[in-house]
């Protein structure tokens, strides 16, 4: 019975050990629907320069969004970005926590294609490379 109750402890401290080591934490994951919005609103900010934000909003995607790293400040992300259904471009974002609020940063969308986003959202060119 005695040695019963301590094989419990022992098994209790373990869970209690790897939960407390676990690299999960309070930000949100990466397929959020208000991280991927805030996702969009850098890009919008970014990229749009003034146009139409509906249009750009409705225009933009995410496909294939995986977690690539956890760190007790928020996650490292990435997604293919799907634009007007027909182009995507790899994105890398990363959601930061800061006293209850999170921030959403995006890199690896060169200058190039950030013009290629704007005039693809704007109608403006069609002859990027489309989705395999």
């Amino acid at each position: 019975m005695h040695s019963n109750i301590l094989v419990r402890a022992v098994i209790l401290g373990l869970i209690c050990l790897l939960a407390s080591c676990s690299e999960d934490n309070a930000s949100p994951k990466c397929d959020n629907k208000t991280v991927l919005a805030g996702v969009k609103g850098a890009l919008y900010r970014d990229i749009a320069q003034g146009g139409d934000q509906r249009r750009f909003f409705d225009s933009l995607e995410f496909k294939d969004i995986e977690t690539v790293k956890v760190t007790e400040d928020g996650r490292m992300c990435t997604a293919r970005l799907m634009m007007i259904k027909k182009y995507y471009l790899p994105i890398n974002y990363e959601v930061a926590v800061d006293d209850e609020e999170y921030f959403v940063t995006f890199s690896g969308i060169n200058e190039g294609s950030r013009e290629n986003i704007y005039k693809v959202v704007n109608g403006m060119r069609s002859d990027l490379g489309s989705e395999q």
